[in-house]
This record gives structure tokens, sequence and C-alpha cells, in this order.
């Protein structure tokens, strides 16, 4: 498994959800570089609607449990 970091590491809670996003969109189009959909104007038409890849978030900080975010395969929503 080979895992590809996706943009810089995320300080303000309120940006987690747009990041996921797309993450998600970069993961179901696998012709595009996935560094494409961290730009103020990216695509939002994916090109499948399934991939085996995942998307990981680490959620950490000294007062929080350490907290992982798995979304699976077929699990993308818009």
């Amino acid at each position: 498994m080979n895992n590809i970091s996706f943009g810089d590491v995320i300080y303000d809670k309120e940006d987690v959800e747009d990041c996921l996003r797309r993450a998600q969109l970069a993961v179901v189009s696998p012709s595009r570089n996935a560094q494409e959909f961290l730009s103020d104007s990216y695509e939002t038409s994916p090109e499948l609607t399934f991939s085996p890849d995942c998307v990981v978030l680490e959620i950490t900080g000294p007062e929080l449990e350490v907290l992982s975010f798995i979304g699976f395969p077929g699990t993308l929503t818009f």
C-alpha cells in the first residue's frame, strides 16, 4: 500500500471538510494529478464512481485523543 500526502497540515477545523472533498475527488479522478485538486478552481465531476483507493485522515493534538478516519471504497458522497 502506498500513502500519498495530500496538501499541507490543516490547523483550522473549518478547512477539513473542503480538503476531504478535494481528496475524494482526486481519488476518483485517476488520470489527473492529485495536486490539481488543491487549487482554488478544481473540476467537481469525478471520472469514476468507485475507487479501490481510500482517503485516510489522522487527527492529532495535545488535548485530543488520537483519531483516524478512513474513507473506504464505495463511500464517496457529494
